[in-house]
């Protein structure tokens, strides 16, 4: 599967909901799809909590990462600016699962950002077989790979698609691969309403073209 192209403009900070973000978003560092396996990594959990081996009562049932706040994204000033976000913050629900941070981890952060990581008290990472015990070893350890901290060192979509745990249900066959093209184009055009109506027109009219070539 080919790698998306990175944007070299800002993106959102606020990219899916609280629960579901990475720790690259949450800090405001740049990211790449690698978001998208933490999330998917966020979602396998809560499917393993379903299986009545890991979780008996269904009212006991949550998402692995429910977090009260976002740290900076939550912040209502600058002078309320805290990271981790206190106990229940989404940096320390994390933190509870997958341990804090090493210093190799932080390498990949700004200077900044990795000094106030490293004041947040050591935490070791939790057992997570433990957490899920009705759940096969190659399913948790596929879920671990999607849980790293560090972007770099997350699995890979292609990566994850190969892991054991889906060999018995993945259909190489099936599977489409595509990577469109991205343009920041339209944010150049102005606050003209007309323009901007314009370019949607214009991009609306490009792909219901190409529907029809289907």
């Amino acid at each position: 599967m080919p790698t998306p192209p990175k944007l070299k403009r800002t993106m959102t900070t606020h990219v899916v909901t609280r629960w579901y973000r990475a720790p690259e978003v949450i800090l405001a560092q740049s990211y790449t799809s690698a978001v998208d396996v933490w999330s998917v990594g966020c979602i396998l959990a809560e499917l393993f909590s379903m299986q009545r081996e890991n979780v008996r009562d269904y009212k006991q049932r949550k998402p692995l990462f429910p977090g009260r706040s976002c740290g900076a994204l939550s912040a209502d000033t600058d002078d309320d600016v805290d990271l981790v976000g206190g106990p229940s913050g989404q940096l320390s629900i994390i933190f509870k699962v997958i341990g804090t941070p090493s210093e190799e981890d932080l390498s990949h952060l700004d200077p900044q950002t990795a000094a106030e990581l490293r004041k947040v008290r050591s935490i070791a990472p939790a057992n997570i077989q433990h957490m899920f015990p009705g759940s096969p070893s190659d399913g948790v350890d596929l879920l671990s790979a999607m849980l790293s901290f560090d972007p770099a060192k997350r699995i890979t979509v292609d990566e994850a698609l190969a892991h054991p745990f889906l060999a018995s249900v993945r259909a190489p066959q099936s599977e489409l691969s595509a990577v469109a093209p991205m343009s920041a184009a339209i944010e150049a055009i102005g606050e003209s309403r007309e323009h901007l109506y314009e370019s949607v027109a214009t991009e609306v009219r490009y792909f219901r073209s190409l529907d029809r070539t289907l």
